[in-house]
């Protein structure tokens, strides 16, 4: 017999089945809704699976929007509020770029972590706008070689093919591990926001094909950046020396139109920094190699990128950046990771031709006896150059080889390809002569950090 806690259930979600599927259909003439239309260019070249039944549908039940298809290329919006209208034409536009990616851009390959501190018959909750996790989790060790086991061969797999492709591009490159969250778009869970471990695993799968989730690299409560490092240079953690081995830089960035021009800094010598190599380039706006490792039974998921980008001739006005922008920090300030102020006004008109400033303050931690940084940074970006508006302040987390950068855009002499060595060992070195082995050991390591970034977070969060 059913209880009356069974019975409330059942009907909370009748109700809430009966909410969503309201918004599938049309609205009655009587509701006082804001319209919009959306008019997508290029009739005869519209997304692969746009045209599908309930493509659209995970975006009406949450925004509780009714969109109606007027012609394949032209939809209707309604809504509530203007709120909900601006998220559902925002949403709808990111399932466009996800269907048109599906088939048009460099793939993005969704990898799942064994879990290591959950059950793999426990129920994963999945939720659009957040991070999906384990409903409940062990409070046991982490055991990176199970955490690898099953995703590792398909990863090994897929490198030496990869880099093959990489090293042939007459592009600039940057790898970097990148520790974020992951965040949902879309989902095909049939409404149910908890699943289990086998069906998280599918999902993950049908995003590699159709996308519909991203990893956010940048993290929006920048306190625990600083907070972060000081966990991590304590002499007990044994990950360097100590404060005295890290290295700080100073980046600013002015996006021109299609392009964006560096300039960057070292340690400041006294209070005033002296910006140096200017230079512009055109990054591209994908990632040529771009895998999301998904970890809901850890504090952060993880992925490897390769981004590359074309290096352009300083547009007239900018060569001398470096005399223009005053950038200056606080000596007196007592923080590890220090924001510089930036002083633009002898920019003069040309701060018209900037639609945003992005200042980046970074610290880099040798990790152990390894060849790898981790790197702990802090973004506050202007738009439009308007330096006395509150900047957006984000922070980040990479990991990534020292010698990287110079590697992977080494060229031999008199040849267009690049260089990876045999093997790939300038990227990945070690003693094994196999590259699966040696990938096998620099993953490790990336869990290994995973580890120490997930302690550190329980750490800080119990002061």
């Amino acid at each position: 017999m059913a209880t009356a806690k069974s019975m409330m259930d059942a009907n909370r979600q009748k109700q809430r089945r009966a909410e969503d599927e309201e918004y599938l259909g049309s609205p009655s003439k009587e509701a006082d809704l804001i319209q919009a239309r959306l008019v997508i260019p290029g009739k005869q070249m519209l997304p692969a699976g746009l045209d599908e039944p309930g493509a659209l549908d995970d975006i009406r039940k949450m925004y509780q929007a009714y969109i109606t298809f007027m012609e394949p290329n032209v939809l209707d919006i309604q809504c509530k509020s203007i709120s909900q209208l601006q998220q559902a034409v925002h949403a709808i536009n990111w399932a466009l770029h996800d269907m048109r990616r599906s088939v048009e851009l460099p793939p993005v390959k969704f990898f799942v972590q064994q879990p290591a501190k959950a059950s793999i018959n426990d129920m994963v909750r999945v939720v659009i706008g957040c991070r999906p996790q384990f409903t409940s989790h062990l409070s046991m060790p982490s055991n990176n070689i199970l955490a690898l086991e099953k995703c590792l061969p398909k990863m090994s797999t897929d490198i030496a093919s990869s880099a093959d492709n990489l090293m042939a591009l007459n592009k600039q490159l940057k790898m970097r591990v990148n520790f974020g969250c992951l965040n949902i778009r879309a989902r095909n869970t049939k409404g149910r926001d908890e699943i289990s471990y086998h069906e998280f695993v599918k999902l993950m799968d049908m995003y590699s094909i159709r996308g519909g989730a991203s990893l956010r690299t940048r993290l929006p409560e920048a306190k625990e950046a600083e907070q972060l490092i000081w966990y991590l240079v304590d002499p007990e953690r044994n990950i360097c020396g100590g404060p005295e081995e890290l290295m700080h830089g100073y980046e600013v960035t002015l996006a021109v139109q299609d392009q964006e021009i560096k300039a960057e800094s070292m340690e400041p010598m006294g209070q005033r920094m002296q910006l140096s190599m200017v230079r512009a380039i055109r990054p591209e706006a994908w990632a040529h190699l771009n895998w999301i490792v998904a970890a809901p039974d850890r504090a952060y998921d993880w992925s490897l990128t390769v981004n590359a980008w074309e290096n352009l001739d300083t547009p007239a006005g900018f060569n001398d950046l470096s005399k223009k922008l005053k950038i200056e920090v606080d000596q007196d300030w007592e923080s590890i990771l220090k924001i510089p102020k930036v002083d633009t006004r002898q920019l003069g008109d040309l701060q018209n031709q900037i639609r945003q400033i992005g200042v980046k303050s970074s610290v880099v931690i040798p990790y152990k006896l390894t060849p790898y940084v981790i790197e702990i940074n802090i973004t506050r970006a202007w738009q439009e150059g308007r330096m006395s508006d509150e900047p957006q302040v984000t922070w980040g987390i990479e990991f990534y080889a020292s010698h990287w950068d110079e590697s992977i855009n080494h060229v031999c002499g008199g040849e267009r390809r690049k260089d990876w060595g045999q093997g790939l060992k300038s990227i990945w070195p070690g003693d094994e002569p196999s590259l699966g082995l040696r990938f096998e050991e620099f993953l490790q390591t990336v869990l290994e950090v995973q580890s120490i970034l997930e302690d550190a977070q329980s750490c800080l969060a119990s002061q």
